[in-house]
């Protein structure tokens, strides 16, 4: 499942967005399960590493209020949700394999929430569905996902996921 949803633009989001594709954010190589290397910055690990989420950036509060923004303005906030992990990954053009494997990112109930930053294309896949992204767009997605290299530039995103309170 993917949904399109909606951008608010909020100057939160804008602050978060130049920080992230400045060179003041360190990135640090990942050499991927997925067979899909990239670089990424860190705001919240994943559970898996320590058995719980962990705050581990000095941006991570602007993050969260960005998520937060995102969320409320969808009004898929209402009933409360967590955070439970949140990086800026980074993908550049390479030959040979275009396409990361297909995964789930956890064994527990989850949504993503992609945030692209660039406009260089990198298809995502979720399901039998797809999204060809432009700057700007945020989709929530559910299910076993992958990616494509973008064909030139890089590939930035903000990557969330999310537990989404529904009662």
């Amino acid at each position: 499942m993917i949904k399109i949803l909606n951008n608010p633009k909020t100057n939160n989001y804008f602050a978060l967005k130049e920080i992230a594709l400045s060179n003041r954010l360190p990135l640090h190589w990942m050499p991927s399960g997925t067979g899909m290397p990239y670089y990424c910055h860190t705001f919240i690990t994943r559970p898996e590493d320590l058995h719980y989420s962990n705050s581990v950036s000095n941006n991570t509060d602007l993050f969260a209020v960005v998520i937060t923004e995102i969320l409320n303005a969808n009004n898929l906030a209402d009933k409360g949700f967590h955070i439970i992990r949140g990086t800026v990954n980074v993908v550049h053009p390479s030959e040979g394999n275009q396409f990361s494997e297909p995964h789930e990112d956890h064994t527990f109930p989850h949504v993503n929430l992609l945030i692209y930053l660039s406009d260089v294309g990198g298809r995502t896949f979720c399901e039998k569905e797809e999204h060809d992204p432009h700057e700007d767009d945020v989709i929530l997605m559910e299910g076993e996902h992958y990616m494509e290299r973008p064909k030139e530039d890089r590939r930035v995103v903000l990557v969330s996921t999310i537990h989404l309170y529904t009662k």
